[in-house]
């Protein structure tokens, strides 16, 4: 399924306060599930994760980054976790663990959010992209078809010059050949 939610820089501390301030001891089993699942995405190892890997708390996080994860990233050991307990959950639940945390704090904004989901993903810079190569495109054959216009156009006015340069030229043999007489 994926990772459903990643917890962006600027509010990672704001919302590691809010997830240390949850007692799992009072969840439920798919809230506390929720927990483990919101904690690895903000770069937080919960116990229920199993053993921390060594140096887990020195590695950088590419969240939300184009970077790959590798042995040096968080990633590279909550990604498995996340889509098993993703996979576990569905979506719907992480959604409204979402909510039951304080990590949305507007519910219709986590409905809004899952709605989206079922959308199928499009970036907004690859279609603008393809926009404008379609727009490119459509340009370079119009100019196209004006430039064989305008080819189209020079190649007959040359060809009539010549032909009016070659039947004035006869038209002079001509009368030359009749009033000269050769």
């Amino acid at each position: 399924m994926g990772m459903l939610f990643y917890c962006d820089q600027e509010n990672r501390k704001e919302k590691i306060d809010r997830l240390n301030a949850v007692d799992p001891e009072k969840l439920d089993f798919c809230s506390r599930m929720g927990l483990v699942y919101f904690r690895l995405c903000c770069g937080e190892w919960d116990e229920l994760a199993g053993d921390k890997p060594d140096g887990f708390d020195e590695m950088k996080m590419t969240y939300g980054t184009a970077v790959k994860p590798d042995a040096n990233t968080k990633e590279f050991y909550t990604e498995p976790i996340l889509d098993t307990i993703s996979d576990l959950l569905g979506e719907a639940m992480i959604f409204n663990c979402l909510c039951q945390f304080g990590l949305f704090t507007d519910r219709d904004a986590a409905v809004k959010k899952y709605l989206e989901s079922f959308v199928i993903p499009t970036d907004r810079e690859e279609d603008a992209s393809a926009a404008r190569a379609e727009e490119e495109r459509k340009q370079a054959n119009d100019d196209r078809k004006k430039n064989a216009q305008k080819r189209k156009a020079y190649i007959q006015l040359a060809i009539s010059a010549l032909v009016a340069g070659l039947a004035g030229v006869l038209v002079g043999h001509f009368l030359r050949c009749v009033f000269v007489g050769g």
